[in-house]
């Protein structure tokens, strides 16, 4: 496996971006109690158990910002594939569905937010479907012809 898509390498880009920009963070086990946090990032959760996602939920629910990233809930805790569309087991906390999606790999896509600003992203791109998630930004350009210009 790439080492830049090790789940921990993942983690890591997260923490350091926090860091240099002076925020302060904590980095739990998934067990541990979420009560104080506003904010939880869990990054690359492809497993992930069903307390786990019931606790999350719950969270977000209670009014926390959940951020989740590309290839959360493919699978259970014991490595089975979850048989339901991204993110799985979080989809009624997070709004979305992934509809499509595109291991881009070193490869730069621009995502545009509602400003106007451009940023570059690497690595997954997935192709979202809302339900009760408003867009931020969306994709520059066209990821393939057959995805369009659809929100991340």
């Amino acid at each position: 496996m790439d080492s830049e898509f090790l789940p921990v390498q993942l983690a890591r880009v997260w923490h350091r971006a926090l860091t240099k920009r002076g925020i302060s963070t904590d980095v739990i086990h998934s067990s541990e109690a979420l009560n104080g946090y506003k904010i939880i990032i869990a990054p690359h959760l492809y497993l992930l158990d069903e307390n786990t996602a019931e606790r999350l939920q719950a969270f977000a629910a209670e009014g926390g910002i959940l951020i989740l990233t590309h290839r959360t809930g493919v699978k259970n805790d014991n490595n089975v594939c979850v048989m339901a569309p991204l993110p799985g087991l979080l989809s009624a906390c997070s709004g979305v569905r992934v509809a499509e999606y595109d291991p881009v790999g070193g490869d730069t896509i621009k995502i545009r937010d509602e400003k106007g600003n451009t940023y570059a992203a690497s690595q997954w791109a997935d192709v979202l479907e809302l339900d009760t998630a408003q867009p931020i930004a969306v994709y520059a350009d066209q990821l393939r012809p057959s995805f369009g210009t659809w929100p991340l």
